[in-house]
């Protein structure tokens, strides 16, 4: 329910002041759940070991807010 009520307030946040309504942001965290039931399984199967949290930043800093404001940047240039 967390993410849910997140994934909304972020695609407001950020498709309102952008005037474009794309979905993007709301899915991006949604996403994240499936990323967690893969960290937490990594974790389990190899206890002490820093690949979930890789998985971690490379999805958070390279395939998730910079390719969502790239998607959105799209959008506006092609208005």
């Amino acid at each position: 329910m967390t993410f849910l009520i997140s994934a909304v307030f972020h695609e407001l946040l950020v498709s309102v002041p952008l005037h474009v309504f794309r979905l993007y942001a709301f899915f991006g965290m949604l996403g994240q759940i499936p990323l967690i039931y893969l960290t937490n399984l990594i974790h389990k199967k190899l206890p002490g070991s820093q690949i979930g949290n890789i998985i971690f930043w490379v999805a958070f800093t390279i395939l998730g807010q910079p390719i969502c404001l790239m998607m959105y940047a799209k959008v506006i240039m092609m208005k």
